[in-house]
């Protein structure tokens, strides 16, 4: 990202990386192709325990409050990014 930030070049990456770097600016329209949807997968024996349950449901909240900007339907600005820098 700083290389294209520094205005060496374009490139394509998920919008949850690019928007909230403000120094960025989208090109394009996100590529409808790229869209998938996310599995969270757990044993069979451990899916109804208690923290398991815990964690799901977290994901699920936490994944979903943040589901425009993975999608790219709005800019990160948004929404409060941590990104290892």
């Amino acid at each position: 990202m700083d290389a294209v930030a520094g205005g060496l070049g374009t490139t394509m990456m998920p919008c949850y990386l690019g928007d909230p770097d403000t120094r960025l600016v989208r090109i394009s329209e996100p590529l409808e192709p790229l869209f998938m949807s996310l599995w969270a997968l757990t044993h069979d024996e451990l899916r109804r325990t208690a923290r398991v349950r815990a964690l799901m449901t977290h994901l699920s909240r936490e994944l979903g409050a943040l589901s425009d900007l993975f999608t790219g339907k709005t800019i990160g600005d948004r929404f409060d990014i941590r990104l290892n820098q």
